[in-house]
């Protein structure tokens, strides 16, 4: 779909990459019943930030700059 896109972004930040995998998994529940989810770093919110700006496709643009503003100012706990 928007693979070359994605990989014309890394290849841009000085990073070698041939393929692009995305890895999908439910939250897990905390001890008190509720989902956080996991941290992420600054560095991968600039990668998924560099990567959004490759994508054409507006709805999947929107979702991957949503997952950078969350890396960037993540929720409180």
């Amino acid at each position: 779909m928007e693979q070359s896109r994605i990989l014309a972004a890394v290849h841009s930040l000085g990073l070698a990459a041939s393929s692009v995998t995305a890895k999908v998994m439910p939250l897990r529940a905390s001890v008190d019943g509720s989902a956080a989810p996991p941290s992420l770093t600054p560095r991968a919110a600039q990668t998924i930030r560099a990567a959004a700006s490759a994508i054409v496709d507006p709805d999947l643009r929107a979702l991957f700059l949503e997952l950078a503003a969350v890396a960037e100012n993540p929720p409180a706990k």
